[in-house]
């Protein structure tokens, strides 16, 4: 797989929908709305998502926004949200979305058709791709909110140490940590560092490695795979890493 080293240009997209379904908030014509929002809680120390919400409050008096955090992996939230919504109560009114899972919860009937409520151009400042992520069926289902970017980090000590430069091509990227390591002769040091278990994250990584390697999943027409030979590379690359 000789191809220069890059990743995505976007790891997934992280939408806000709002309930079609049994919200908190549901029946309330007047006095102060109070809305419960579930979240993926963002992972380290900080949780930024309090803060904002008593900044949305202050913007818009009368509303209250009680925020409930959710485990940090996406299956268990999908999980969570499944379970909850088909019994059509779920106790919430806003919720975080993987971009994956618009179309199947629009389809569901869980979420509001947001497009009458939109200005023409008010979703023009966003990237193409998050627009398209939260539209299905020609209408629009739940708003941008943040990406999660593709990053390769490396250890810059390492490398000046053995006089190295950062690998542009993830051929030189082997044979960089192949030195690395055989010259700190360290059992605990790892090379490349990838998701390869059966899980979401798996997944995003070997798109990546498709797409690095010049491979799609689906061609214009519908086929799948139509460079199989390139996208058996990758596959084949990413394997040896183990």
């Amino acid at each position: 797989m000789r191809v220069a080293l890059r990743r995505a240009a976007h790891r997934s997209l992280l939408l806000l929908g709002l309930l079609a379904v049994g919200g908190c908030a549901a029946g309330q014509e007047s006095g102060p709305v109070t809305l419960v929002f579930k979240y993926a809680r963002i992972l380290g120390n900080a949780d930024p998502l309090p803060a904002l919400l008593r900044q949305f409050e202050a913007a818009h008096p009368g509303v209250r926004v009680k925020g409930e955090a959710l485990p940090w992996t996406s299956d268990d939230q999908h999980q969570f949200y499944i379970i909850n919504l088909e019994g059509r109560s779920p106790g919430f009114d806003l919720m975080m979305l993987d971009c994956i899972w618009v179309p199947e919860f629009a389809r569901a009937g869980w979420l509001l058709d947001l497009t009458p409520s939109l200005q023409p151009d008010e979703l023009a400042p966003y990237f193409p791709s998050a627009v398209a992520s939260a539209t299905y069926g020609g209408r629009v289902w739940a708003l941008p909110w943040n990406f999660n970017v593709g990053l390769l980090y490396y250890r810059a000590d390492l490398l000046a140490k053995y006089g190295l430069r950062p690998p542009e091509t993830y051929e030189t990227l082997v044979e960089q940590v192949r030195r690395i390591r055989a010259g700190e002769r360290d059992p605990t040091l790892d090379g490349y560092v990838w998701q390869g278990k059966q899980y979401e994250g798996l997944v995003v990584n070997v798109l990546e490695a498709f797409w690095a390697n010049g491979t799609r999943v689906l061609a214009e027409d519908g086929t799948i795979f139509p460079e199989p030979a390139r996208a058996a590379d990758a596959l084949r690359f990413l394997r040896g890493l183990i």
